[in-house]
């Protein structure tokens, strides 16, 4: 298979995982809605760079990291919880669009976040190593894997990238009242998913 099929491969994957709406794509849009379009890219950012990562593991033949990792499951998506309830928090103290050096922070702590919350599921590179078996694609080689790796991170940052775009111009268009509503809501149902992480780490 060329590297270009590959590639193709990689990107149909990863609009398939994307469109799936969860916690990565809400946390993408409450920022977007509070801290404008950078903020809600930075989080696609960091969720791209976290898939690009465990998809190159599974791709590579590294599935038994995935395996190894699955023993701390529970404390990684108690880590996750946590954070997601703290940026709940931080998102409903702060309701209303800030500053654009606000923004600017909002955007790096976002960044570490959404890399942080897809990291701490370690059962993605388990499930990368499946799919991506299935597929043969261990067998087509290291290069082979980084371009299914690459094709997946490729849309994945394109469809957060267009989720950021449409939740800041809806952003822009709410009327002030409304945004806050609307900030408030996305932070309290973060805060929500979190608490539902924590107390599934609880029981893992």
């Amino acid at each position: 298979m060329s590297l270009l099929a590959s590639y193709l491969q990689g990107a149909a994957l990863g609009l398939l995982l994307a469109v799936q709406v969860g916690p990565i794509s809400l946390l993408c849009v409450r920022q977007a809605l509070g801290h404008g379009f950078g903020a809600g890219l930075a989080v696609g950012l960091g969720a791209t760079l976290a898939d690009f990562l465990y998809a190159s593991v599974a791709a590579l033949g590294l599935g038994g990291l995935g395996n190894a990792l699955t023993a701390w499951t529970g404390w990684l998506q108690g880590a996750g919880g946590v954070l997601l309830m703290l940026y709940g928090y931080r998102g409903w103290r702060t309701r209303h669009r800030p500053t654009a050096a606000a923004s600017l922070r909002a955007g790096r702590r976002a960044f570490v976040a959404s890399l942080m919350l897809t990291l701490t599921n370690p059962l993605t590179i388990l499930f990368f190593a499946s799919v991506l078996a299935s597929l043969g694609v261990a067998g087509q080689g290291p290069v082979a894997g980084l371009a299914v790796a690459s094709g997946l991170a490729t849309t994945t940052l394109l469809w957060m990238a267009l989720l950021a775009l449409l939740a800041d111009r809806v952003g822009r268009w709410l009327s002030p009242a409304r945004l806050v509503a609307v900030n408030g809501a996305a932070s309290l149902l973060l805060g929500v998913l979190g608490a539902g992480l924590c107390i599934r780490a609880g029981t893992a």
